[in-house]
């Protein structure tokens, strides 16, 4: 027993350090660092980029290597070439031929003399490579068009993170304030189960000496249990926070837990005003609308330079090697005889220039043009339709705060009001001026107006955060 009772001591202090309580600015930090839709968002980047290198390589020169070999069942090269008395006359005739033939032993002129028709049969294998260097010098500016396209993604990728990151942290401190927010409902819950037990002991005296009947503490007990079914709630709803910030932040949720709030910032909205026109013109949606203008521009250049000619120059290094029977020779005598092998090979290089003019596509990509001149007019609208719809983002979310500051200032009003009225239902209860009914009223009252100071202060500091991070 005594060896489970100090296991279980164990344990705790072992959850208790694991167990961690964060602020919000270290809630922001490691959302900024852990957050899985910022992480996805960074790999985009680096895809970006990577991109970006591979419109690069389009600069550089095209190599292309091949290489064939074959074995054939048959000679590839067939063919009978018959020599008659002419062919031969003609033959001795030529001064280089026939002087040739005349410098060669008896034994070979004998032969050439009684030759009849030579059958050729070759080739029946070989093998070829080559390898081909080709330089773009023009592609109507395709190249340099889609590299200036690809260090634009990376752009766009680097302000939807921005953006991104922006909601994330506003969702962040949202959940941290809304927490903020139910822990002093708890906290009001606390001390209205401790007024609500000092009356219960209070009545339940006055039901013992006959001062009132029994009916008043079962509606004291009723308060109770509402209190009570409100607290499980309330602990759900925070359990729940708690388990989604955690998530925002990846951590764990079964050591994370936020800190208390201290402190809130109800300064005056005035010292937090910004520039309508200034805070819109720097808003990474303003930046991205811009850069999809600059991106259908060059769509647009794209399509147009698929229309002019492209150049380019190159070399190409040639080898071929080829083997095979030349065949059989037939004499006057019919007798045959193989003539032998034959090998060749070669090695060659060449220098090239291409000039590719497109001539019948100029009517179909007419329309692709059309299209994209199109998108840019698109974009164009885009841009002045967002740039509008952030002014009234701006002033709206000014709005808000100017609102919840003032909400802030009616809470406290209806807090003092409350309380007030409860001190005054609990002192004419106890003359007897007052019913009970009036008086649990009047705690209904000051719990309603304690949390929704509660929550008007935690409201405020979400609303800040907010139209500071459209702003600056």
């Amino acid at each position: 027993m005594k060896r489970t009772i100090l296991s279980i001591i164990l344990l705790a202090g072992t959850l208790a350090s694991t167990a961690q309580t964060h602020s919000l600015e270290e809630c922001l930090k490691m959302a900024a660092q852990n957050n899985r839709t910022l992480k996805s968002q960074r790999i985009d980047i680096e895809k970006a980029q990577a991109d970006k290198r591979s419109a690069f390589m389009n600069y550089l020169p095209k190599v292309d290597a091949t290489a064939m070999g074959f074995v054939s069942a048959n000679d590839l090269i067939d063919g009978k070439l018959t020599i008659d008395d002419d062919f031969k006359a003609g033959l001795m005739q030529d001064p280089t031929i026939g002087g040739i033939i005349s410098q060669q032993p008896q034994q070979i002129q004998m032969a050439l003399a009684g030759l009849k028709e030579i059958q050729f049969n070759m080739l029946d294998k070989g093998f070829t490579a080559a390898v081909t260097i080709m330089q773009p010098i023009y592609a109507g500016g395709q190249i340099i068009n889609g590299n200036r396209l690809a260090e634009l993604g990376i752009d766009v990728k680097q302000l939807q993170y921005k953006m991104n990151e922006r909601e994330v942290m506003q969702n962040v401190t949202q959940y941290y304030w809304g927490i903020q927010s139910l822990r002093g409902s708890i906290k009001t819950l606390d001390a209205v189960d401790k007024q609500l037990t000092e009356l219960h002991k209070q009545v339940d005296q006055y039901v013992k000496a006959g001062v009132t009947n029994r009916n008043d503490l079962l509606t004291v007990e009723l308060k109770q249990q509402e209190m009570a079914s409100n607290r499980l709630k309330i602990n759900n709803g925070l359990m729940l926070s708690e388990m989604v910030l955690a998530q925002l932040v990846g951590a764990d949720p079964a050591t994370f837990h936020v800190d208390e709030a201290t402190t809130y910032a109800d300064n005056a909205p005035a010292s937090y005003y910004e520039d309508t026109e200034a805070a819109v013109a720097q808003r990474t949606e303003v930046a991205l609308t811009q850069k999809a203008v600059e991106a259908s521009r060059l769509q647009l250049k794209m399509e147009q330079g698929k229309n002019l000619p492209s150049v380019a120059i190159g070399a190409a290094g040639m080898y071929y090697a080829m083997g095979g029977n030349v065949g059989q020779q037939t004499n006057l005598t019919g007798q045959e005889s193989t003539v032998g092998k034959m090998k060749m090979s070669n090695l060659n290089v060449i220098g090239m220039a291409t000039v590719s003019i497109p001539i019948s596509s100029w009517w179909s990509r007419k329309h692709d043009i059309n299209k994209a001149k199109s998108n840019l007019l698109q974009a164009e609208l885009t841009r002045q339709e967002t740039e509008e719809k952030l002014h009234i983002d701006v002033q709206n979310a000014w709005n808000a705060l100017n609102e919840a500051y003032a909400q802030i200032e009616i809470a406290r009003k209806s807090v003092e009001s409350s309380n007030e009225n409860l001190r005054l239902n609990r002192d004419y209860y106890n003359v007897g001026q007052t019913n009970m009914s009036d008086l649990l009223d009047a705690y209904t009252l000051y719990t309603k107006s304690a949390n929704t100071l509660t929550e008007a202060l935690a409201n405020y500091q979400i609303k800040l955060a907010d139209y500071l991070r459209k702003v600056k």
